[in-house]
Order: C-alpha cells, then sequence, then structure tokens
C-alpha cells in the first residue's frame, strides 16, 4: 500500500478492500444474550426451566422489565418482514453478570409484547399480527394490505399456497440454476407484490387474465432499461456539477477487462457530500475503452468524454481525482517523504532493512520465510488434495466432543461453527486446535510430513505481527461513509504495533518488524491532506501521531480556509449560542473504531478564542461519544453554526476516499454481469446496468 498525491491525484497502492468495514465494540452495559448460530431458532434453555404460555409471558414482559426483555432475531437468514418488531422472549439467567437466556418456542412483539407460538419456523401468526401501538405511517405494518387478523381457514390456506410456492422455487433454481438467495432478493418481491396487486384489480373484470397480459419481452426491458439509464444521468447532472462547483466532488477512474471477451472498460465512481452532509457512491460511468493502447493521453480523453455526459467537462479541475498507481492516471511523487527514526538504538539499526536481499539474511530470518514457504506448500496441497472440507468435519468433531464434555464453553464453540465453512487459509481458529485438526487429517492421508517441517511457535508469532494489519485493513474497508481521516490513525496504529514488536521480539521475527517498519516510514507519506481529513474528525482532533511541523501545516491550511470577512459580531453570537447548543450532546453511539486509543480524551475549554479553530480544538464534547461517521458531527446545526468554514472545509476533504477501491467493487460487479451466460451483452448495456444498479442501490440506502 501506498498513499500518493500528484496533481491533486491521490492514489493508495494495493488497495482492493471494498469499503471501512468497522467492529462493533460491545460495552460491559449490554445485556449478553446466549444464542445458537442455526437459523430463526431460540436458544434451548439449560437446566430445570418452569413452564410458559404465551399469555404469561406476555405479562412478564410487560411488568417485570428488569428480569424479561425481548431480544432481536440474530440470523441472518431472517428476511421474513415479522422479524422487524417480533424477536424471542429472554429471562435474567445470571443477575450478576447480567445474562438473560431466551426462552424457546415462542416469539414476542417488541412493542406490545404480543406473544405466539414459534415452532418449526412458522410466521404464519407473526405475519397476521397488528401492533396496536405502531401507528407511524411510515411503519412497515406486518399484514403489508390486510389490516384485520386472518382467520384460520385463511392461515391454513395461506400455508397451502405457501408449500406450492415453496416447490415451484425450488424447481425454478434448479432448472434454471439460479442462486437459492434470489427467492429473497427486493426486485423479485417487488415485482411480485406489483403482480398481486394487478391481479386483485383486474380479476374482477377480466377472468381470462394471465401473466402473459402484463410480463413484457426481454427486447422491451432492454430498452427500458436505455431510457431509465437516460433520464436518471439527466437528473444527476446538476447535483454532480454542483458538487463540483463546490470542491466535494472526487472521482475515481481505473481500466478493467473481462475474463470472456477480453474487452476493456473504463470505469469510474463519483463520490460526494450534498449540502446536507451526507455522502454518496455513484458508478457514473463503465463504458469500452475503445483505443488500442491503455495510454494517460488517451485516458484523458476518454475520461473527459465520459464526464461531459454530466456536463463536468468544464469544471474538472475542481474536482479531486482518486487512483491508483497506474502511470497512464498519475505520477509517482518523488518526495519519499522525512521517516521517523526508531527511538531503539542497538547494534543492527544501521542495516537498511528495505534493501537486504535473501542471501544476506542471518539464519533466524531464513527460519522463518523457511516456515512461510512450507505454510504455504501445504495450503497449497491441501486446496489441490480437497483436504479443506475434511478439516471442516473433523474440526466440527472436536467442537461436538467439546460441548458434550464440557458446557461452559458454550459462547465460545457457537462462535467457532459459524467457521466451519472457513478454508484451512482462512481458518480464524486458535493456531492450537487448527494443528490438531490438521494433523489428524494429513496423517490420514500419510503426509504428517508436511506438518511437521512448520514451526508451529513461529507461525504464532507470525500471526501476532499480522494483527496490526489485520485492524488496519478491517479500518479501510469502508464502504459508503468518509475515510480520508482514516490515513493518519492506521498509520500511526502500524508504527506503535511495529515499534513494540521490535523492542518484544528477537531474532528473524524482529527482522521482520524492522523491515516492515522502514518500509512503511518509506512508502507512505503523509500529507498534509490526510492530517487535515484527521482534524476535521471530532473524535481525532488532537492529531496524536502527526509531528509538530504537520500539525502547524494542518492549522494554517484551516486558517487560510476561513473567509475573509469581518465576523466578530457573529461569532460573539455564535460563541454564546454555543455555550447552549454544546450543552445538548447528541446520544452516545456506540463504539465501533479499532483504534481507540488514538481518539481524543477530554479537554477542557479555560478561555475560549475567538479563531474558529482553536474554538473547535478546544470544544468539549461527551466521553462516550464516538463518531464512526465524521459527518453525523457536522450536520448538526449547532456545530456548523458555531464552525461555518471548518464545516464547509469537512465537506470538501470527506467527499475524498482514502482509497480507490469504490471503483473496484464496481468491477467486481460487472464481473458477475459479464459472466459465461451473459458474455455477449453489449458494453453500451453493461454501462448501463452498471449505473442503475447503483442508483437502485442510493434509493434503497436513503
Amino acid at each position: 500500500m501506498k498513499f500518493t498525491k500528484t496533481s491533486g491525484l491521490y492514489s493508495i497502492d494495493g488497495s482492493s478492500t471494498s469499503s471501512v468495514s468497522v467492529i462493533d465494540k460491545a460495552q460491559s452495559s449490554i445485556p449478553t444474550i446466549h444464542i445458537l448460530s442455526s437459523p430463526a431458532r431460540p436458544v434451548k434453555s439449560t437446566g430445570s426451566a418452569p413452564t410458559y404460555t404465551s399469555v404469561s409471558i406476555k405479562r412478564l414482559l410487560t411488568h417485570e422489565k428488569t428480569r424479561y426483555l425481548v431480544e432481536c432475531n440474530p440470523s441472518k437468514r431472517a428476511t421474513a418482514p415479522c422479524w422487524k418488531v417480533f424477536g424471542f422472549p429472554a429471562m435474567l439467567s445470571n443477575e450478576s453478570e447480567n445474562q438473560f437466556e431466551i426462552i424457546p418456542g415462542f416469539a414476542s412483539c417488541r412493542s406490545c409484547f404480543e406473544t405466539y407460538r414459534y415452532i418449526d419456523s412458522s410466521t404464519a401468526n407473526l405475519n397476521s399480527h397488528v401492533c396496536p401501538r405502531i401507528v407511524h405511517p411510515n411503519q412497515q405494518t406486518l399484514t403489508m394490505k390486510s389490516q384485520t387478523p386472518r382467520s384460520t381457514a385463511m392461515c391454513k390456506l395461506l400455508a397451502q399456497r405457501k408449500k406450492e410456492m415453496t416447490n415451484l422455487c425450488a424447481r425454478w433454481v434448479a432448472d434454471s440454476m439460479r442462486p437459492f438467495s434470489i427467492v429473497g432478493d427486493y426486485g423479485l418481491k417487488e415485482i411480485i407484490d406489483k403482480s398481486v396487486e394487478i391481479g386483485r384489480n383486474l380479476r374482477s373484470i377480466d377472468t381470462n387474465f394471465s401473466v402473459d397480459d402484463i410480463l413484457r419481452c426481454d427486447r422491451t426491458v432492454k430498452n427500458e432499461v436505455d431510457r431509465t439509464d437516460r433520464v436518471e444521468r439527466e437528473r444527476l447532472k446538476g447535483e454532480l456539477v454542483g458538487a463540483a462547483q463546490s470542491r466535494c466532488l472526487s472521482i475515481s477512474p481505473d481500466i478493467w477487462t473481462d475474463n470472456h471477451r477480453k474487452i476493456s472498460y473504463l470505469g469510474a465512481t463519483a463520490n460526494y457530500v450534498d449540502d446536507k452532509y451526507v455522502y454518496h457512491s455513484i458508478d457514473i460511468f463503465c463504458s469500452e475503452f475503445t483505443h488500442l493502447k491503455k495510454t494517460a493521453k488517451h485516458v484523458t480523453e476518454m475520461l473527459e468524454k465520459q464526464l461531459s455526459v454530466f456536463n463536468l467537462h468544464e469544471v474538472m479541475d475542481k474536482i479531486t481525482f482518486v487512483s491508483d498507481r497506474g502511470s497512464n492516471f498519475g505520477v509517482e511523487d518523488d518526495n519519499d517523504g522525512d521517516s521517523e527514526d526508531s527511538s531503539d538504538e542497538d547494534d543492527d539499526d544501521s542495516v537498511d532493512y528495505t534493501v537486504e536481499t535473501i542471501a544476506q539474511l542471518n539464519p533466524t530470518a531464513k527460519q522463518v520465510l523457511n516456515t512461510i514457504t512450507h505454510c504455504k506448500s501445504l495450503v497449497k496441497y491441501a486446496k489441490k488434495a480437497n483436504l479443506n472440507r475434511q478439516l471442516q468435519m473433523e474440526r466440527e468433531n472436536q467442537l461436538t466432543a467439546v460441548e458434550d464434555d464440557d458446557e461452559e464453553s458454550e459462547s465460545t464453540a457457537s462462535s467457532n461453527k459459524q467457521n466451519f465453512a472457513t478454508t484451512l487459509h482462512q481458518s480464524s481458529i486458535s493456531i492450537k486446535n487448527a494443528y490438531a485438526s490438521l494433523l489428524v487429517v494429513l496423517r490420514r492421508a500419510n503426509q504428517s510430513h508436511r506438518i511437521h517441517n512448520i514451526n508451529m511457535d513461529i507461525v504464532e508469532k507470525l500471526i501476532v505481527f499480522l494483527d496490526a494489519w489485520h485492524d488496519v485493513l478491517c479500518e479501510l474497508q469502508t464502504g459508503n461513509s468518509p475515510s480520508l481521516f482514516l490515513v493518519l490513525p492506521c498509520i500511526t496504529h502500524l508504527r506503535q504495533k511495529l515499534q513494540i514488536g521490535m523492542k518484544r521480539e528477537k531474532g528473524g521475527i524482529r527482522f521482520f518488524y524492522k523491515r516492515a517498519y522502514e518500509l512503511l516510514n518509506n512508502m507512505f507519506i503523509i500529507e498534509n491532506d490526510y492530517v487535515v481529513a484527521t482534524f476535521l474528525h471530532p473524535n481525532y482532533r488532537q492529531l496524536r501521531g502527526a509531528t509538530p511541523t504537520q500539525v502547524s501545516d494542518c492549522f494554517q491550511t484551516c486558517r487560510a480556509a476561513i473567509l475573509p470577512v469581518d465576523r466578530s459580531e457573529d461569532m460573539e453570537v455564535d460563541e454564546g449560542r454555543m455555550d447552549i447548543d454544546i450543552c445538548n450532546e447528541p446520544r452516545s453511539k456506540r463504539r465501533k473504531l479499532l483504534m481507540t486509543s488514538l481518539m481524543d480524551k477530554n479537554t477542557i475549554n479555560k478561555k475560549r478564542s475567538s479563531d474558529e479553530v482553536d474554538q473547535y480544538s478546544k470544544l468539549q464534547l461527551d466521553m462516550d461519544c464516538v463518531y464512526t461517521d465524521p459527518l453525523d458531527f457536522w450536520k448538526q446545526p449547532q456545530y456548523h453554526r458555531a464552525f461555518p468554514n471548518l464545516a464547509r472545509l469537512a465537506k470538501q476533504y470527506f467527499s475524498i476516499p482514502c482509497s480507490s477501491a469504490a471503483v473496484e467493487r464496481q468491477f467486481s460487479a460487472a464481473g458477475q454481469i459479464v459472466n459465461q451466460r451473459r458474455s455477449n451483452l453489449d458494453p453500451s448495456t453493461v454501462n448501463n446496468i452498471i449505473f442503475l444498479r447503483s442508483i437502485e442501490k442510493r434509493k434503497r440506502d436513503t
């Protein structure tokens, strides 16, 4: 990975991550619920439990809220609309640890606590429930069209029809080779809902009505895609031009070639922040690259041509382009940056670890390389010999034996059950358990010598070495949210972890820590834009990890953005208003960022300054208020009213992604569209589908 900035182009090398996925950190005040990983089934109660009925559970949930609650269905496969309102009733099982245990066989409404029997995953009663407490017009009721409870005869009839529909779907999926998940696709459900509505309206008029009367041919649908594409592009023009005029638009271009017809495509994803401080990411085009040579001149010509569709070719100087390190998109910066020196001086610090060859390595470092080589060889053999499935079955048997012997490991076993499908090279289970399972499988194949060549102590240390990089990847796998502010915290996090490893480890592993540290300092250049973006995140204002020079340049950039207007009277009003508004902090959000040690601590503001940058730096926030999306802070009226210039600056910087991963995700979608069964799709049709897909996704998200 390598961050660079050249001529307004931001890039990161090796960036194949999909959107910043952040990891939730459960707080201690949240009760622990023991559940199984199987879909839509509550955990079986351990020990002797009283006999419950639907009436008694509703009464307990209503009157004993400290000991009984309704937990959401944790299964990802629970897609029925009833689970938006219903959950599983749970009782307090351990008061000291605030642990709750789900009562099996029941499902309760989280609003009115109405409880039904839940057996064999049947949701007929749940779907027929009309909650009296749901009165908001935008809140979806479970009955959809019907507002009256269904009779028993109607429920039986619907169950019969559902069985027939299940049989039809099974035959359709098998005959057309469609994925099972297609039956839960929102588009298919919309088509069925509309068909039911049309049938209800026309059946009484025309008894000969059939599906052929409303279903159109493939050519008609294709023409409608083209027409809708033109309409949506016309609607998006003004929005993109407005974002570009305010310098809040970034575009990530790249080139991709499909695997079937070997047609090259130039794709681009637009990222921008609107006036309501909402972040948008849209795949604006994925057009065929018609030039024979992919030179910078040809790329620029085609990029201008495609941007002219949105009237952006005239404001290209106001757009920030984010690309990879390709020579046809940008020129590498010759400035290597100032690398920080390690604080621990010793005998081998004079070695340049970035250029040392394998022949120059000491024996302990070569042993680490040999271990990596043997591990790669073992993974390759396991894949070719199809041992992954055997390894999964062996691990499953071990977990079953552990559950039978010790029920105390229920939560750990439940977590490991979710990893059954992981393959050998993706396994996240403990190294000792993985070693035991793998040894059994290899002995059956008379290949145990392959694992004996591996030093498991070195493997464990390598896993610890890679943990820091895993944390950074989890942070950078961002989707539809700002990410430029993550550059400084992530690199600081890596530097801290590597410095700790250099002090703690010895021998060959220490060599890899030192080499990674020097490569990190040489390859990653902390530009001023990254520091400014970090400063504009309310939880990273103190810029931990930045040098004094970087902090000074950041403040100078922010002050230069302040409009040259006398706002002395306004600032007095803003300061007085801020004293009132800041007391009304937003509700605390769940901690999701990994590197919380780099976040700011509570700062007491003893003296206010008329400078907007100083006021923002000394702003006092609630300790529990963590913003995973910095735009959530700036969209609050009291803050963009108190810091109008910084708020404007935040829109500009947070519209810039830290990598070009968005366009890579576009190409992943294009690869699924141009597959073996659809290899004859016209490139213009691919372009229209990619664009409309992005538009529809934005509508669902908003």
